[in-house]
């Protein structure tokens, strides 16, 4: 029984979603907040196929669900996440966009995009 277990703790829970129709789920059984994606195509994942949302699909869910934090994720820019947080969106993700590949296939952080993206927002 969900609802027994979400009693049983008080720390937030969330989940990922990548239709509006699970973020709406996401809402109804009483979860924090969700990662709604691929906003755009993932630079952490360049072989992805899955449809991309765009953000009038994320900022949409996230006024659908005002009860849940909604957090874009997936191919997100510097430029997209300030429109994004403008447009009330709960909150930014990034991952391929705040790291740099080394020839190795090995990641190494990115400070100065990191700042970008605070920047932005």
């Amino acid at each position: 029984d969900w609802e027994a277990e979400r009693r049983r703790t008080s720390c937030p829970l969330g989940a990922s979603a990548h239709t509006a129709a699970e973020v709406e789920r996401a809402a109804a059984i009483g979860l924090q907040w969700a990662f709604l994606s691929p906003v755009f195509q993932p630079a952490s994942k360049p072989l992805d196929t899955r449809p991309h949302l765009g953000e009038a699909a994320v900022v949409e869910a996230q006024r659908a669900s005002p009860t849940l934090v909604v957090h874009a994720l997936g191919g997100i820019s510097p430029t997209s996440a300030s429109r994004l947080s403008a447009s009330g969106v709960g909150g930014i993700c990034v991952l391929g966009g705040v790291w740099t590949m080394r020839p190795d296939g090995s990641a190494e952080a990115d400070t100065e995009a990191a700042v970008r993206y605070l920047d932005a927002i």
